[in-house]
């Protein structure tokens, strides 16, 4: 340091910046959350902290931190993004085709067996489902049940559990 009054600017410079750091970082903090809460696109907690970022921003205008234009353009693109997202979030809505529901098996062969006019019993829709191996296939298990399954098959069936 030079002069007296050098060193006396010196200190006076880092107390004004100590005490504007504050409203800076404070006004900085606000904006970045209010980006981000933009980018989550909720709504509300958007809104919140874009207003919370706007106040800030005007704070430290205010308080001579950084200049009033300064604060204006940054508010101006914080909400240019803001209004931005709020316009995609109802288009998207808008487009949003309905959910549909997932159906079974069973449901889709209900509703193929009463387009064909076919009738929409458990059993035939099952097989139009399944295809003629499955329709096969649960006759010959009837028929096993009903004990109506030919002599050598029933031999055949005997010694596999056998083994």
């Amino acid at each position: 340091m030079g002069t007296r009054s050098a060193a006396k600017a010196w200190r006076s410079s880092e107390q004004r910046r100590l005490r504007n750091r504050v409203h800076s970082s404070a006004a900085r903090t606000f904006v970045s959350s209010a980006r981000l809460a933009i980018a989550t696109a909720d709504a509300d907690e958007a809104a919140q902290a874009v207003r919370l970022a706007v106040s800030a921003l005007d704070r430290a205008a205010q308080k001579g931190v950084i200049h009033p234009n300064n604060a204006s353009r940054r508010k101006a693109r914080l909400l240019k993004k803001y209004n931005a997202a709020l316009a995609a979030a109802a288009v998207a809505a808008q487009e949003a085709p309905p959910a549909r529901k997932r159906r079974g098996k069973k449901e889709e062969a209900t509703q193929v067996a009463a387009r064909l006019g076919e009738s929409t019993t458990k059993e035939p829709a099952l097989s139009a489902a399944k295809g003629r191996r499955a329709g096969k296939e649960e006759a010959a298990k009837k028929e096993r049940r009903a004990g109506k399954e030919e002599p050598a098959k029933k031999e055949r069936r005997a010694k596999k559990k056998e083994k």
